[in-house]
C-alpha cells in the first residue's frame, strides 16, 4: 500500500537485490571521552560490512599509546604490549560488530600533548577500498570538558578545521551523560545536517543504547532512546554517558572554502536542550596528506592502495632526499634515498612489503618531514 505522510510504520522487512558483487568492509573507532589527566577514557571501535557479499570472520587490532593504561573492555584475543588483538564474527550484508576498550590515563600527562589511536582489519580479499579498513584518532590531552559534546572525523587542523577537499564522508559521534541527579528516563537528540551533506546518506555505525532514528525537514536528523533509564553520574559514573555514531557523505563538487557545521541538541527527558559545540571542517588544499601543495611544488604519491610499485612526482629542486615506510608501530620497512626529482615519476618497488597498512613519509636533506600520509598494500 502506498505510504501516508505523518504516519509512522514499524515492524517493516524492506528486501534488497544486486547486480555487481560488492565487498566493503568498513572500520570506525571513536574516543567516547577525551584524554584527560588522572581521568578513565572509554573507546569504541566497529567493523561493519557496507557490501552485499558475506565477509568471513576475522580480527581487528587496537594500537593505543604506551603512556597509558588498559583497564578492561570487551574480550580479547591477544594483548601484546599496546596493540590488543579481538576477534569478530561472520558479517552479513550490512552488519555491525562494535567492541569497547577502557584506559586509565596518568595523572602527570601534560595538557597539549598529542597522542595517537589505530584500529585496523585484517586485508579483505576483493574489499573495494581497503584504505577505510584503518581508522585513526589524532587527539590531545586536555582538562576541564563538557561529556555533552560532538566530535567530527576528521577533524580538520587548526581553528577552522582545515579539511581535504576530496574528503568524501564525514563521520561524526554524539556523546551525551546524564549530569543530573536522578536517572534520565527518555533521551532525544536532534541534529540538523549542513547544507553540504547529503542526508539521504546516513549510515549508523554505532550506539551505546538501543534507539530509533527519524529523518525528518530533509535534514534533521532526530534519535529517540525510549525508557533508557540512564543513570546519574554521581551514582554511576561510567553507566551515566552514551553516545551515537553515524556518517554522512558530502555532496559532489562542493567548491574550495566550504564550510561544514554541526551542532547536536540533547534533550535529558522535559529538560531545556543540552546544547553541544559545534564542529567546523573547511575544505581546503593546504592540508598535508597524500597531496601537498605549496608555492614550490605539489607532491603526488600513487597509486593507493598499491601493490608492488608506488610513484613519487611533483617534487623538485631536490626539495627531498629521503622516503620511507613504516608500519603502525613506527618500524620501518623500506626507506630509499632520493636524487633530485624531476617532473617524471619516481618509481618505487615495494613488492618486498607485506600486505598491510603503513605510513610513506618524505623527509628533505634536514630531516624535516615534508609529508606523510597512510598507504595502503593489498597485492
Amino acid at each position: 500500500n502506498p505510504a501516508t505522510t505523518g504516519t509512522s510504520y514499524t515492524e517493516q522487512n524492506f528486501a534488497y537485490t544486486y547486480t555487481t558483487e560488492v565487498t566493503e568492509l568498513l572500520v570506525s573507532i571513536d574516543l567516547i571521552s577525551f584524554i584527560r589527566p588522572g581521568a578513565t577514557t572509554y573507546l569504541n571501535f566497529s567493523v561493519t560490512n557496507l557490501g552485499n557479499q558475506i565477509i568471513p570472520a576475522g580480527e581487528i587490532e587496537l594500537h593505543y599509546p604506551g603512556i597509558i593504561n588498559y583497564a578492561g573492555g570487551s574480550p580479547y584475543v591477544s594483548h601484546t604490549d599496546t596493540i590488543i588483538t579481538y576477534a569478530y564474527p561472520e558479517l552479513p550484508p550490512l552488519h555491525n560488530e562494535w567492541y569497547n576498550a577502557v584506559i586509565d590515563c596518568p595523572i602527570d600527562l601534560i595538557v597539549g600533548t598529542p597522542y595517537q589511536f589505530i584500529c585496523q582489519s585484517d586485508a579483505i580479499p576483493l574489499d573495494i577500498n581497503p584504505t577505510n579498513n584503518i581508522d585513526i584518532i589524532d587527539t590531545v590531552v586536555v582538562n576541564s570538558y563538557d561529556p555533552n559534546m560532538k566530535v567530527a572525523d576528521p577533524a580538520g587542523k587548526g581553528i577552522n578545521g582545515a579539511t581535504d577537499p576530496e574528503t568524501e564522508y564525514m563521520e561524526y559521534v554524539i556523546h551525551f551523560q546524564n549530569l543530573g541527579t536522578a536517572p534520565a528516563i527518555n533521551i532525544v537528540i536532534s541534529d540538523t545536517l549542513d547544507a553540504a551533506i547529503d542526508p539521504l546518506s546516513l549510515q549508523m555505525l554505532a550506539a551505546s543504547h538501543n534507539y530509533r532514528v527519524e529523518l525528518s525537514g530533509g535534514n534533521i536528523v532526530r534519535w529517540y532512546f525510549d525508557e533508557i533509564n540512564l543513570p546519574d553520574s554521581s551514582s554511576n559514573p561510567e553507566g551515566s554517558m552514551g553516545f551515537v555514531s553515524f556518517r554522512t557523505k558530502l555532496l559532489e563538487d562542493l567548491p574550495i572554502g566550504t564550510e561544514i557545521t554541526n551542532t547536536a541538541y540533547i534533550y535529558f527527558d522535559y529538560n531545556e536542550a543540552v546544547i553541544t559545540n559545534t564542529t567546523l571542517n573547511t575544505l581546503t588544499t593546504e592540508v598535508i596528506g597524500i597531496e601537498q601543495s605549496t608555492a614550490e611544488n605539489t607532491i603526488f604519491i600513487y597509486p593507493n592502495p598499491a601493490a608492488n610499485e608506488i610513484s613519487i612526482t611533483g617534487l623538485r629542486n631536490n626539495s627531498a632526499s629521503l622516503v620511507t615506510i613504516s608500519d603502525l608501530s613506527g618500524k620501518i620497512v623500506m626507506e630509499q634515498q632520493l636524487n633530485i626529482m624531476s617532473e617524471h615519476p619516481l618509481v618505487m618497488n615495494i613488492s618486498s612489503v607485506p600486505n598491510g597498512f603503513y605510513f610513506i613519509t618524505l623527509k628533505n636533506v634536514e630531516g624535516e618531514i615534508i609529508t606523510s600520509s597512510k598507504l595502503a598494500i593489498s597485492k
